[in-house]
């Protein structure tokens, strides 16, 4: 447990370590790697490097290699391994700026597929007998998603207009509440 606690935070400060060299960095590489504001979408106020991805994925590495259980570093290792082509287009899109959306959309489902492929993973029923239907499943796919999207928008608009000095920051908080609520206690359905 002890060391899978000192992986786990060895990885977060490699990533948190690498970001932190690339915004000092930036005045060597942000000819290449700067998100100016003022376009849109864009949420912070200052010029920003683009190349984060770069410390998440590092993040995976330095974990892989520092966790004690097979298992789990098997499951890293698809993970790096199927992450490769979302990591280069994403990194060809930040260099570049002109990788398109469907490519990078292309990149990130060859990605999930790859690593389907290589862990054995699939998803054969969900054993709800009203979603074990397809349509009904994709019917629920849709509702939820337009549901879920309304509420993250309307989330992250507020957290803007609360926070208009610290916009990046009150996105990615934002999102990171999102994704959190994910992790709390869900109730099984009845079937």
């Amino acid at each position: 447990m002890e060391y899978t606690t000192f992986a786990i935070a060895s990885s977060a400060a490699a990533s948190f370590l690498l970001a932190k060299v690339l915004v000092l960095t930036a005045d060597r590489h942000g000819r290449f790697t700067m998100d100016l504001p003022g376009a849109i979408q864009k949420f912070h106020s200052h010029p920003t490097p683009r190349i984060g991805g770069i410390g998440i994925y590092l993040a995976l590495v330095v974990a892989w290699r520092l966790v004690p259980e097979s298992e789990a570093a098997g499951m890293l290792a698809t993970i790096l391994l199927a992450g490769i082509p979302a990591l280069l287009i994403g990194l060809l899109e930040d260099l570049t700026k002109r990788v398109g959306v469907t490519v990078r959309l292309v990149a990130t489902i060859a990605s999930g597929a790859l690593a389907c492929w290589v862990s054995g993973v699939s998803l054969t029923h969900l054993d709800l007998s009203v979603a074990d239907s397809l349509l009904l499943l994709y019917l629920g796919a849709i509702v939820g998603g337009i549901g879920a999207g309304a509420v993250y928008g309307a989330c992250v608009g507020n957290a803007l207009k609360w926070f208009p000095d610290r916009r990046g920051l009150a996105a990615g908080i934002t999102a990171m509440g999102f994704g959190a609520g994910r992790r709390s206690p869900s109730f099984r359905l009845p079937t």
